[in-house]
């Protein structure tokens, strides 16, 4: 189902500490199954809080405007190039407020039953699908963190907004809801397996060491448009210059200057197909000095400058 307002606080609270067990929803049709049942909240707010909320498998979007996503005693500053997930049962706290700009959340909720039965599918292989049709499968935890949204999740989200807006049978909702879920659920446990490429012996150490990684990961995501330097991004993670820099390349294979570098580029790029703005502005907007060195590094990385991108739409 789809919202496109937040439900009463109180009355989620008390829904989720009992599971949903009168399954009822919040217009108080009947729902299928007992616990949290697969939404999607896109809404237009100025200022929310929510507290404390044990929350499903979640993906934190923002179609416009920004907000701010807590889980424990870490925070994560998501705008419309960024996004970040929820572990189910975990603790979050989400906060909006602007007084400027109006923020869009498209906030993806995947239900409990739709997820354990999601996670099996994608975690098992044929044969044992075929030995074992209707297992369930619990998901394994996440690492808090945010993550770039790409051309392909981009077009992923406008697809789904699409569908759920129209008159459509259920069957292709649920079809697409998947496609989604493997989307997100795919990009998230290669991920996961980034500790891997660190040189360290132990694997508490190199989890550690992720852990700090990320930090400066949602630093270039919320700021990607600002000038980062090396060492304060090193600062960030409490890592010399230098031990930062090469934990940075084993971990993402890529520097941070070409990590950042990538991230205007494809910022860069999805701003020249909307056609709103000009080369000089989004150069400005994501990173660039000027337009000059925006399309220098544009026709080096995409073999054509941003002009003929901008002109084709």
């Amino acid at each position: 189902m789809i919202l496109h307002e937040f439900p009463d606080i109180n009355w989620l609270k008390r829904q989720i500490k009992l599971n949903f067990q009168n399954q009822r929803s919040w217009d108080n049709s009947k729902l299928p199954h007992k616990g949290w049942p697969s939404v999607i909240l896109n809404t237009r707010v100025n200022a929310i809080e929510r507290g404390e909320i044990e929350g499903p498998f979640s993906v934190f979007i923002n179609l416009k405007g920004a907000s701010k996503l807590k889980v424990g005693k870490r925070e994560i500053e998501l705008n419309d190039s960024s996004y970040a997930f929820t572990n189910s049962g975990q603790l979050y706290d989400l906060c909006i407020k602007s007084k400027e700009e109006t923020t869009e959340t498209f906030n993806l909720h995947f239900g409990t039953r739709f997820t354990e039965k999601a996670v099996y599918y994608l975690q098992n292989n044929d044969q044992n699908l075929l030995d074992n049709p209707f297992g369930e499968e619990n998901t394994s935890e996440l690492p808090f963190r945010s993550f770039f949204k790409s051309k392909k999740t981009n077009a992923i989200i406008s697809k789904l907004k699409r569908v759920y807006e129209m008159e459509v049978e259920q069957e292709l909702k649920e079809e697409l809801l998947f496609e989604t879920f493997t989307h997100f659920y795919t990009q998230a446990n290669k991920e996961c397996i980034r500790s891997g490429f660190l040189e360290s012996s132990k694997q508490a150490t190199r989890l550690e060491l992720m852990r700090r990684l990320y930090i400066a990961i949602d630093c270039i995501h919320s700021n990607y448009g600002q000038p980062l330097k090396l060492e304060k991004l090193a600062q960030l993670c409490c890592l010399s210059k230098f031990h930062f820099l090469r934990l940075f390349k084993q971990a993402f294979k890529l520097s941070p200057y070409q990590y950042i570098k990538q991230i205007r580029l494809d910022k860069a790029w999805q701003l020249l197909k909307e056609n709103k703005y000009t080369v000089y502005q989004i150069a400005l907007a994501v990173g660039f000095e000027n337009s000059s060195s925006l399309t220098r590094a544009f026709s080096n990385t995409f073999g054509k400058a941003p002009s003929h991108l901008y002109f084709s739409n």
